[in-house]
């Protein structure tokens, strides 16, 4: 017989010789591989030194070779990812003209809030929030793994998340006189608003709408812009120092003018409302030829546009169609005790310098000029209260906007109770001096 390449001749051996001279032979074919519970028979030309692949000759240790053959692709991996430069995210490759870039998504499920689980179809561990955006890691089965988990992507018709465009396109709402209506589809029923400077990620646009996580909102109304799409571009180089330095000089001159006539950058923000809903009021034909200021202040056009920006800055609620009675008397004691006083000394001044020699002033500005003089001055603190109980008497702690615009145009528009802007003085100085000629 043989036994590992040599022949052993019958008599002349013993079978423990036998079995030795086959077990040497055995052995400079074979390795052993010796544990403390096994022995594990290894074929030598079948070994792989390089990813340390063993072929094992034993049916019972299949599983053995297996996780020998996964830990050698896994070390193969790491090997071939230390090799390679770590490139972050958004930065380019060199020789490429490509930037690496992962998927985003936007959670749109607005019924609560969205599972984050171990696996897809596995253990609870987070929840996401509608508006959250998470990076794509991977894509399985319909979910997507991202830093916190997996997040399914649709259930059933109902859609969680939805892949952003890349670069994602955001939009600012610009739209000032009022709220803007969130619309459940172009055209369709309100179903929100949207303030001046709320930011949304476009997710679709249509039909001049663009489409968000809260609904669809208009671009534009006709001539008026309601959203704008904001630069992706970064701001480099940085702002021009002139720029800057023009920004700087602003915030003091703010802040020069919040200390000379003591009011606040929120006052500021009224008494500009108060001067744009005059200037609507001198240019609006309308509401002085039928002398009917509240429906003009109702009806759509520019004066409706600035009573609407006036109720918002003096603290109206555009949802609930109310204002508290402290902020409107507050509203009219800035009228009376600031905005009135600086206009009267702005009118005395310009009139001043118009006509030093009050004698050539024509006749139809005496009048005016005298009503000026004795109005230049903020009325008393006794004076004030008295005043605004008897234009409120009969309101309650709250007013609605219908109030809001009838108390406006009987005790402000109607009594002329703004001084006029110096554009419309001289035109009331055209007129009379037309007249003389």
């Amino acid at each position: 017989m043989k036994a590992g390449g040599m022949r052993i001749s019958k008599g002349k051996k013993s079978k423990a010789a036998v079995r030795r001279a086959a077990a040497a032979a055995a052995e400079r074919k074979h390795r052993y591989v010796r544990g403390p519970a096994t022995n594990i028979l290894l074929d030598k030309n079948n070994l792989n030194m390089n990813m340390n692949v063993l072929a094992v000759h034993s049916s019972a240790e299949k599983k053995l070779a297996e996780m020998s053959l996964h830990l050698a692709k896994l070390q193969s991996r790491v090997i071939s990812q230390k090799a390679k430069p770590h490139i972050p995210l958004g930065q380019k490759k060199e020789g490429s003209t490509g930037i690496l870039q992962q998927s985003r998504w936007v959670c749109t499920w607005q019924n609560g809030p969205s599972n984050i689980r171990a696996t897809p179809g596995g253990d609870k561990v987070g929840q996401s929030q509608a508006g959250d955006i998470i990076e794509e890691l991977e894509q399985k089965d319909g979910w997507i793994r991202h830093t916190k988990g997996w997040s399914m992507v649709a259930s059933g018709p109902h859609v969680m998340w939805m892949k952003l465009l890349m670069p994602s396109t955001r939009w600012v709402c610009v739209w000032r006189n009022g709220p803007s209506n969130i619309l459940a589809t172009p055209g369709g029923d309100k179903v929100g608003q949207s303030q001046a400077g709320d930011v949304v990620v476009e997710l679709e646009q249509k039909d001049g709408c663009i489409r968000h996580i809260m609904g669809w909102s208009m671009i534009a109304s006709g001539p008026h812009i309601m959203w704008m799409k904001l630069s992706t571009a970064p701001l480099h180089p940085p702002a021009p120092p002139e720029f800057v330095e023009k920004e700087n000089m602003f915030k003091a001159l703010l802040g020069v003018v919040e200390d000379i006539y003591h009011v606040s950058m929120d006052q500021l923000k009224q008494l500009d409302s108060v001067r744009a809903f005059r200037f609507a009021i001198e240019n609006d034909s309308t509401g002085a030829k039928d002398n009917d200021w509240a429906l003009a202040m109702a009806m759509p056009g520019k004066v409706k546009d600035a009573t609407d920006r006036l109720w918002i800055i003096a603290g109206g609620d555009e949802k609930n169609k109310h204002m508290s009675l402290v902020h409107f008397k507050a509203l009219i004691t800035l009228v009376l005790s600031k905005f009135n006083p600086e206009m009267y000394k702005q009118l005395i001044e310009r009139t001043n310098q118009l006509y030093p020699d009050e004698d050539d002033m024509p006749d139809a500005m005496e009048a005016m000029y005298c009503n000026w003089q004795q109005n230049k001055d903020p009325p008393d603190s006794e004076f004030l209260p008295e005043c605004l109980n008897r234009m409120t008497d009969g309101m309650g702690d709250r007013i609605g906007k219908g109030d809001f615009i009838t108390l406006l145009a009987k005790h402000v528009v109607a009594v002329e109770l703004l001084p006029p802007s110096w554009q419309s003085v001289k035109q009331v100085i055209a007129e009379a001096n037309k007249t003389a000629e």
